[in-house]
Formats: structure tokens, sequence, C-alpha cells
């Protein structure tokens, strides 16, 4: 079978960010006035982002085309995040939800973060 789709991982080898992915996860939440903190939100970043792998491995890239774009897969690990244990409830409603994601999203794509 041909491969189809490659991964690199290439932070921190390549890329560098400015500050840890948990820090600006956490300064996004407490944004949108969540009380967290950021040993909090560091366990909570690695669990949504293990759980959204184990979900749509590579990406959402797959065989099956789970996901068509890596935003989504990136939807899905803000919200595993989120919803990780011993994270408060949000009680948000989906759009609120979507607008804290497009801020996060938008950190990422920042000069700032990178």
């Amino acid at each position: 079978m041909p491969v189809k789709c490659v991964t690199v991982e290439c932070i921190p080898t390549l890329i560098q960010l400015r500050r840890p992915v948990h820090a600006v996860y956490c300064a996004a939440m407490q944004r949108f006035g969540l009380g967290v903190d950021e040993e909090m939100v560091k366990r909570a970043y690695t669990h949504g982002f293990k759980t959204t792998q184990m979900k749509y491995p590579s990406f959402g890239v797959g065989p099956d085309g789970a996901l068509k774009y890596y935003k989504d897969w990136w939807r899905v690990s803000v919200f595993e995040t989120l919803n990780a244990p011993g994270m408060p409830a949000t009680g948000w409603s989906g759009d609120e939800f979507d607008l804290f994601f497009q801020h996060v999203f938008s950190e990422f794509g920042s000069v700032t973060t990178w």
C-alpha cells in the first residue's frame, strides 16, 4: 500500500513557540472568564491532544477521511481540552465555544506566538 500522508512533528526541533502551548491556552481561557492556572491547563491540554490523536490519528487525515480539514482536528482537540478531567465547566453555547476556538486558533496563526 503506498504512503498517502506523512506527518512530521517539527516543534521544538525546527520551529519554536514564544510560550508553551498550554500557556497560550491558559491566557485565552482566562480572557474568556475561566478560573484556571497553567498547571491545570497543561494537564488538560495533554489529555485533549492525546484523546484527539487517538480518535483521529495523523491529525484526522486517514483512510476513512474522518475529518476534512486540519482545523476541524484542532477544534476537537480544543473541545477535549476544555472538557478534560479537572477543568471547570464552561457552560458555553456552541457559538461561545466557536468564539473561543477562533481566538485560540488565530493565536497560533499570529507572529506573536511563534
